[in-house]
């Protein structure tokens, strides 16, 4: 009965851990949920510069930049090198205006470029916007010399996107169930070793000493914490009972 007992607390403090790590988690959760978003949008974006940087280097000569047969067959070829893109573009200054260069989509080619498509250009800065079209754009500005002369914008589908941001929400998922898991089991072993094996010990010599009647038996607890206290008062209490068990008998 008293093992009962025992167990059944063990699995009130297990029962309160869980309960309190599980609030935790939920919280940690909802908490991280609009920044993992935003991590894997700008981890995507930082990427798809480091790419599109790729562009920048084959630029040789600054007649380069206006060599539209060759900004042509750049995008074509970055294109082909990552398929995830859905359309290349790339904007430069054009008779007076700015205007699509070249494209991935033949159609945009020689056409007017939209204030916010050239804002790279201006800023030096990487941007990136949903569109109505269910795309994500993404805008970065291409260097001559460390100057900023061209913008080019990088079209991908934002099921994609998407799609990477809930695989790393899945993953932050499965980070913490793993966590919670360990955790348990740490729980249960540290509670296991410090507390439960005590008590049973102190359980199962106090049977021993109010069914057999031996006064003199010890319980072999030598820690310093409330386990050892307790188990030296106890033999302090035994040790006092033989003695009037003694006296008595004697005095009979």
């Amino acid at each position: 009965m008293e093992q009962k007992r025992i167990v059944s607390i063990q699995i009130k403090i297990l029962a309160i851990s869980a309960a309190v790590f599980v609030l935790f988690t939920a919280a940690f959760i909802f908490g991280d949920f609009f920044q993992v978003g935003r991590f894997v949008q700008d981890d995507y974006l930082n990427n798809m510069a480091e790419r599109l940087a790729l562009i920048e280097i084959s630029f040789f000569e600054e007649s380069d930049l206006m060599n539209e047969a060759k900004l042509q067959s750049i995008a074509e070829k970055f294109a082909e090198k990552f398929p995830e893109v859905s359309r290349l573009n790339i904007y430069g200054h054009k008779e007076g205006e700015y205007a699509v260069l070249a494209s991935t989509d033949k159609e945009k080619i020689g056409k007017e470029a939209n204030n916010e498509d050239i804002i790279p250009i201006f800023s030096g800065k990487n941007t990136i916007s949903e569109r109505p079209d269910a795309t994500i754009e993404f805008l970065v500005p291409l260097r001559f010399n460390e100057k900023p002369v061209l913008s080019a914008g990088v079209y991908v589908s934002s099921a994609l996107l998407s799609q990477k941001i809930w695989d790393a929400r899945l993953w932050n998922a499965a980070i913490l169930a793993i966590g919670f898991f360990v955790f348990l089991l740490l729980s249960v072993a540290l509670l296991n070793f410090f507390v439960v094996r005590p008590v049973l010990r102190i359980v199962k010599d106090l049977n021993m000493i109010s069914e057999k009647g031996d006064l003199n038996h010890k319980i072999e607890i030598k820690g310093r914490d409330e386990f050892g206290y307790l188990a030296k008062t106890i033999n302090k209490f035994t040790a006092r009972m033989a003695v009037l068990e003694d006296l008595k008998y004697n005095f009979l």
